[in-house]
């Protein structure tokens, strides 16, 4: 069996041998499936993420900047550990950086 972070998963195999994921078919127990459950969360973030966006457009601010300077917030980290957490390479973060200076964020 396989485990995404919400939702459990089960390999099965195709005609040509590959394995494919299938949804488990799991009930959170009130009649609504776990898939339901997952795919209303989903949305939810993708609304949530919208308007973050359109906030930080509006504030000057990249979505990814936002998302930068939101690591920062707790402690300052090293650059190749922001990097890692951010998911960019050491040099986009370092441009990253350089026009948020510029900016005066």
């Amino acid at each position: 069996m396989y485990y995404n972070r919400h939702v459990a998963l089960k390999a099965s195999t195709s005609d040509t041998g590959r394995r494919r994921p299938q949804s488990a078919p799991e009930s959170t127990g009130d009649g609504e499936s776990l898939t339901d459950d997952v795919l209303d969360s989903v949305r939810m973030l993708g609304r949530l993420a919208m308007t973050v966006s359109v906030i930080c457009e509006e504030g000057g601010l990249t979505l990814r900047q936002y998302r930068t300077l939101l690591k920062l917030v707790d402690r300052p980290l090293r650059a190749n550990i922001l990097a890692r957490l951010t998911g960019t390479t050491r040099a986009t973060l370092s441009s990253a950086i350089r026009n948020l200076e510029g900016t005066g964020s």
